[in-house]
């Protein structure tokens, strides 16, 4: 190559490139080459695609229509498949909302990244995807429903614009759709905005040039207790206000506490366990319909083409399957639950039409979210960063024909644990280890696919065999310090308090 050709910024990205691949096993600060970035100057101007990133909080892939679910939860984004690619075995890394999302942000593992639990901070070294597109002058800005997802754990790196809209899941009054849904009429009130700014003066129609943008849209309305605002609430089912059980002096079916405490006690009927499915359902729907209102409007615009769509959630749910072993069930809930209702997650990419990528198509893959980074930066056209942990799938969307990764891995710390595992097509392993005590599940996915039965004792030599696997693995990692949970501020702790992730 004829150096002498490059640009003074391109020179000096590239040798950020070769000085990140000698130094792999420095522990050279990732923050560190953001900043040698350098602003604005010497970086190209982006003509490339617009990026919508949703992520679903707390949506199980097998509650959408979209894979095949009985129920019609999902028909907006079953047409937006038409134009994009689906992925049928896709695993989150993490169960719990911001360890999760850091990885969808960094491209790093939790035992990476630091924030490897709800409640924590993510140390500013890390390059975010919204700072890494931000010095391709992408617009960014975020609309988010959690406030666990907030400023405090430092997700908003790189966003312009950061808004939170808190979703209240835990509070059963009488809702209203509109204020449910605030957020997502943010999100498209700031893309009209950006298009207006960006409308040629030429024909007062014509979209300009201008910079892309980079939307992250967070759906928390699917995250327990299910209580969708009218008429979601009775889409799939009639169900009534209050419910009278047994030995409860109190008792609210939109209660994810209360339920908990029925389904234990052996007080939830079968028949409101379907009630409690159908209001989840309905949570699906409602986000599904607003999701409906966004594209239509890209349509409309002309920017539905040439903007990347990214719908992914950030971990699945668990709803009243129960093991006849000591694996640890319980009746909903998702944390530290590494069941493929909570690790298996929905996963939908539609390209921008320049691509050239076939759409309309449904990988068999077994593939990672973090795999999410490095493939949105490959179909931008962007360069890949030499330290993300992941692969990009660009490969995979172009051949699907060819095997991709043999195994996933998850790993993070709630309520305090050490959990980490791994999962192939045949077998899955995990463990878990609080106050020096630790467990270990192995799950035989070809002979018991709904994991009923621990068979590590029938299997110890392939449970052993794994163990080794995962250990070689987190070693690899590069470990890095998680901030302390005395760092929390108050605010954050009563919010994840009220939403079940803190317990006394």
């Amino acid at each position: 190559m004829d150096l002498s050709r490059l640009k003074n910024g391109e020179k000096l990205l590239m040798a950020l490139f070769v000085c990140a691949g000698l130094c792999a096993a420095c522990a050279l600060s990732f923050k560190l080459i953001s900043i040698m970035f350098g602003g604005t100057s010497g970086l190209r101007d982006s003509a490339g695609s617009n990026l919508l990133l949703v992520t679903l909080d707390t949506c199980r892939a097998d509650h959408l229509s979209l894979y095949r679910y009985e129920r019609a939860t999902s028909p907006a984004l079953e047409a937006l498949a038409r134009d994009g690619i689906v992925f049928e075995n896709a695993y989150t890394v993490a169960t719990n909302s911001a360890p999760s999302h850091a990885t969808l942000f960094t491209g790093l593992y939790p035992v990476q990244h630091g924030l490897v639990d709800n409640g924590l901070r993510m140390p500013g070294k890390f390059l975010t995807l919204a700072e890494y597109l931000a010095r391709f002058r992408y617009d960014t800005a975020a609309f988010i429903g959690f406030y666990g997802l907030g400023r405090e754990t430092g997700l908003d790196q790189g966003f312009r614009t950061f808004e939170l809209h808190d979703v209240k899941s835990h509070a059963h009054e009488e809702k209203e759709l509109e204020n449910e849904m605030r957020g997502f009429r943010a999100a498209l009130d700031w893309i009209k905005r950006w298009r207006l700014i960006r409308i040629s003066g030429r024909s007062g129609a014509e979209q300009s040039r201008g910079h892309p943008f980079f939307v992250w849209l967070h759906a928390q309305q699917i995250h327990d207790s299910y209580d969708p605002a009218p008429p979601y609430d009775s889409l799939f089912a009639e169900i009534p206000r209050s419910h009278e059980v047994e030995g409860l002096d109190t008792f609210d079916i939109r209660c994810s506490l209360d339920m908990e405490s029925a389904w234990r006690k052996g007080l939830l009927s079968a028949e409101m366990q379907d009630q409690v499915t159908a209001l989840y359902d309905g949570e699906i729907r409602m986000v599904d319909d607003s999701l409906k209102v966004i594209f239509d409007f890209l349509k409309a615009a002309g920017l539905f083409e040439d903007t990347l769509i990214v719908v992914v959630a950030d971990h699945g749910e668990l709803l009243f399957e129960q093991t006849t072993g000591d694996s640890g069930r319980v009746a909903i809930g998702h944390t530290g639950k590494y069941f493929e209702q909570a690790l298996r997650i929905p996963l939908l990419v539609k390209p921008a039409v320049a691509s050239g990528l076939v759409p309309g198509i449904r990988l068999p893959q077994m593939v990672s979210s973090i795999d999410l980074m490095p493939t949105i930066l490959d179909l931008l056209g962007l360069p890949l960063l030499p330290w993300l942990a992941g692969q990009s799938l660009v490969p995979v969307l172009r051949d699907p024909e060819p095997a991709t990764v043999e195994r996933i891995f998850f790993q993070e710390n709630p309520f305090g644990s050490a959990c980490a595992g791994m999962r192939t097509r045949e077998w899955k392993l995990i463990r878990k280890s609080h106050q020096g005590s630790e467990q270990l599940h192995l799950f035989d996915l070809i002979n018991d696919p709904e994991e009923q039965s621990n068979v590590i004792d029938e299997h110890i030599g392939k449970a052993l065999r794994m163990e080794s696997t995962l250990d070689s693995w987190l070693a690899e990692l590069k470990k890095t310090s998680p901030s302390a949970y005395a760092d929390m501020s108050e605010r954050m702790r009563e919010e994840l308090e009220k939403a079940g992730y803190i317990r006394e």
